[in-house]
């Protein structure tokens, strides 16, 4: 019982440090996706002239490096909240929590989804002013954003199930390539965009290492009925 206890007690300081440590990371790094945003789905970026229906650009630098990384940091700082609620909530009790821990597996990727969706209404925005100039940053984020995209919203959908599978007491094996393979997928994300996705990635990261370091307080084997 006492070292059943002290394991607990373990796993939930692992849980609060990781969560930190991945908002800390997300918060260093905000600034880490302005180059792709500006060279890949020129991000605060307008047509200076044309020539041959063609675009030529004039990027706003202040805009690609403030706006974003506050965005994220703002994003990151509530998904951490929202954790903490979940920490909270099954702090006594992962296993009859595991449904919660399981949404921190989509919680995670929540910042990510939030600023691709507005860069998308961004790019929307600007195709729609700028009609007239052979250039589409709506084509632009199909090509360079949604891949990433899809990549996170996966890491969130296998993070969940892992992270379910290890709340509810189960052997930990099947959990743990779960959750490595979300972890993986948000590493594959980054890459796909340069280190773009970079400070999202990180705030995913914390997230599902949180809600695992916790689920892992779960002792593994048949619940038992009292």
């Amino acid at each position: 019982m006492a070292g059943q206890m002290e394991r607990e007690r373990a796993a939930r300081a692992a849980a609060l440090w990781t969560l930190l440590i991945g908002l800390i990371a997300s918060a260093l790094t905000g600034l880490s996706g302005a180059s792709w945003l500006q060279g890949a789905l020129r991000f605060g970026c307008a047509p200076a002239a044309s020539g041959g229906g063609r675009a030529v650009w004039r990027c706003d630098d202040t805009m690609a490096l403030l706006v974003p990384a506050i965005a994220t940091t703002v994003l990151g700082v509530m998904a951490a909240a929202a954790m903490l609620l979940i920490v909270r909530a099954s702090w006594q009790d992962p296993r009859g929590h595991a449904a919660a821990l399981a949404t921190a597996g989509m919680l995670a990727v929540v910042p990510a989804i939030v600023l691709s969706a507005a860069l998308l209404w961004d790019a929307s925005a600007w195709d729609a002013a700028f009609a007239s100039i052979e250039a589409s940053r709506t084509v632009l984020w199909r090509e360079y954003a949604l891949p990433a995209l899809l990549a996170l919203a996966a890491a969130g959908i296998v993070a969940a199930v892992g992270l379910r599978m290890r709340a509810r007491g189960r052997p930990g094996r099947l959990g743990v390539v779960l959750v490595a393979a979300a972890l993986a997928l948000l590493l594959l994300a980054a890459a796909l965009t340069s280190l773009g996705t970079l400070s999202t990635g990180l705030i995913a990261a914390g997230v599902i290492g949180s809600a695992w370091y916790l689920a892992a307080a779960t002792p593994q084997g048949p619940r038992e009925m009292h």
